[in-house]
């Protein structure tokens, strides 16, 4: 996992890389509460270099985005590519995860 700062707004791009399975789920779920929880306004997850996610793996992008859009912070998926892409798709949550949630944070932040 990188973290990695998107912009002075408070935007947060976490980079995974490898397997979404067992063996990191509690670490995943652990980091992206933190992130929501935290300073973040806005959540990337870029899937770009995972490989594989189980049953479990999709269930912790959906606690995130819950945790996301119960703190206020925006919340998204990017670039899920090729099997990764189609278990969000055969799950149902791909369409939600990659439109996201948008941050009331940065709303508020505005006005």
């Amino acid at each position: 996992m990188v973290r990695n700062a998107i912009g002075d707004d408070g935007e947060m791009r976490l980079i995974l890389a490898g397997e979404i399975d067992l063996a990191s789920h509690d670490v995943l779920l652990t980091e992206i509460i933190q992130l929501v929880g935290g300073s973040a306004t806005h959540l990337v997850i870029d899937l770009e270099a995972v490989t594989f996610v189980d049953s479990g793996g999709v269930g912790v992008l959906v606690k995130g985005y819950h945790a996301a859009r119960d703190t206020g912070c925006g919340y998204k998926i990017v670039n899920p590519q090729g099997m990764v892409k189609q278990v969000l798709e055969i799950t149902g949550v791909l369409a939600t995860l990659i439109t996201g949630s948008p941050s009331r944070r940065k709303l508020r932040a505005a006005n």
